[in-house]
């Protein structure tokens, strides 16, 4: 029978091993530490990313960029104001916050050219909006 990964239960138990009798195989040196993985004081792993709330999964860079619900909002409601001048305003402002937060999110966010688009539509509705109030009321 072999005593192979057993100590001699008759000997005191030598933590450094002097006596060469490694279980594992291979010859101990007193005072040398294991060589596993890196070694003491070397570069390990780096530095893990950096946490961030404001992006979609939380850490810089996490997932493709999505477009921005509120740009796609805001040219509904600038098309609505065709029908209703108050649709038209607020396609501007939502336009505008849209077009804000795009620039905002670093890259996550698009549909900056559909914001803009919103922010046109509503304006020119909006005039023409006003230049027909003003023409019908002067006709009367």
């Amino acid at each position: 029978m072999s005593n192979y990964g057993q100590n001699d239960p008759n000997q005191p138990y030598d933590p450094n091993n002097s006596g060469g009798n490694d279980p594992y195989g291979q010859q101990g040196q007193q005072g040398q530490q294991p060589q596993y993985g890196h070694q003491y004081g070397q570069q390990g792993y780096g530095a893990a990313p950096s946490y961030d709330p404001n992006t979609p999964g939380g850490y810089a860079g996490a997932g493709p960029a999505q477009e921005s619900k509120k740009a796609q909002t805001a040219l509904y409601l600038s098309i609505g104001g065709i029908c209703c001048g108050l649709l038209s305003i607020a396609g501007i402002v939502m336009g505008v916050q849209a077009k804000t937060e795009i620039k905002n999110s670093g890259g996550q966010l698009t549909g900056d050219s559909k914001a803009q688009a919103a922010i046109i539509i509503g304006s020119v509705f909006l005039v023409l909006g006003v230049i027909g109030n003003i023409l019908y009321w002067m006709s009367r």
